[in-house]
């Protein structure tokens, strides 16, 4: 069973390094992207990745994992996430990467999701790079609870995988604090229901689109 993580084009906004190096286990790993306050001095925003649980050993999955962390470590808020297996559709997480364009409103170019193909089992990142860039996001997609089937007839609308082999997702969200929202995934390697069965638990704190 082959798995792997394959960084996109910077051009893409997806794949941001990281400024420091994942820890696992419990660690946390700290995207680089920075804030600007009322003041106008940079700060940086409370995005925090933790491998919670099931850190693998073998190194094509933990370099996988690193990837992942550190690509949702680097996003500055949560627009929404789906798990398919509870709620039917595809299970998925919608992320703000970045804002670039017209400060303060999330355009369609700066959204990525990242969605899970049960019958291929991949990982699957949608985005629209080359749209308008002062596009405002749509309603299907900031409002939407399973958004990748819209993706999927966007036209522009850019599908590339970063991981194979994953059989299963979770997605669940904690009760928001202060801004933030917690949503952890579960990502599953080997056939459900199987002693060969591992999974790896990502818990990713971001601030909360205030759209939904």
């Amino acid at each position: 069973m082959i798995k792997a993580f394959r960084a996109m084009p910077r051009g893409e906004q997806i794949f941001t390094a990281l400024s420091g190096t994942a820890i696992t286990g419990a660690g946390v790993a700290l995207g680089p992207m920075m804030l600007m306050a009322d003041d106008g001095v940079e700060q940086a925003p409370p995005s925090i990745v933790i491998v919670e649980s099931g850190m693998p050993a073998e190194p094509e999955l933990r370099a996988l994992i690193d990837g992942v962390v550190a690509m949702l470590g680097s996003c500055r808020a949560i627009i929404g996430e789906h798990d398919g297996a509870v709620e039917g559709g595809v299970s998925s997480i919608s992320l703000w990467q970045a804002d670039l364009d017209d400060v303060g409103v999330v355009n369609l170019t700066e959204i990525m999701t990242i969605g899970h193909n049960k019958l291929l089992e991949t990982l699957t990142v949608f985005t629209a790079p080359d749209g308008p860039p002062d596009a405002p996001a749509p309603r299907w997609l900031t409002y939407a609870d399973d958004p990748v089937p819209a993706w999927r007839k966007t036209p522009g609308a850019r599908a590339s995988v970063i991981a194979t082999g994953v059989t299963a997702l979770r997605v669940s969200r904690s009760p928001e604090a202060g801004g933030s929202a917690t949503v952890r995934l579960g990502l599953t390697w080997g056939p459900e229901m199987s002693d060969a069965t591992e999974e790896t638990v990502l818990a990713i704190t971001l601030p909360a689109f205030q759209g939904r």
